[in-house]
């Protein structure tokens, strides 16, 4: 189940979340309609979310929201995710891998903005 709380008006949702998993065969989870890191974690906790779209920022706030109480979710099916659209700070990778459990986090970088033209 692929947990995409990112915009799918952008590349990221749109093609990373939603046409990967229709081809792929894989579930989608939209947590809300625009991003809410409390309604985020809870999707993932209910829904078993397996993995996890984000910009660092993101990333941050879903953190943050957790370690109000870190006991109110579950990532126990949480293993991988896409952290994109910014620079990611190894201290956030870090991060998100021991808190969240994301063991294989791709960090995608570059032309999102030029993909419809480019590829």
């Amino acid at each position: 189940m692929i947990t995409i709380p990112v915009p799918l008006y952008h590349c990221f949702g749109l093609v990373i979340g939603s046409l990967c998993a229709l081809t792929h065969g894989a579930g989608t989870l939209f947590p809300s309609q625009g991003f809410d890191p409390k309604a985020t974690l809870e999707a993932v906790t209910k829904e078993s979310g397996s993995s996890m779209l984000g910009v660092p920022t993101m990333f941050v706030a879903m953190l943050e929201e957790n370690d109000k109480n870190p006991k109110a979710y579950k990532f126990d099916r949480l293993k991988k995710g896409v952290m994109a659209g910014s620079v990611c700070p190894e201290p956030l990778m870090r991060r998100v891998h021991e808190v969240l459990g994301i063991d294989k986090l791709s960090i995608c970088y570059g032309m999102t903005e030029t993909s419809p033209v480019s590829f």
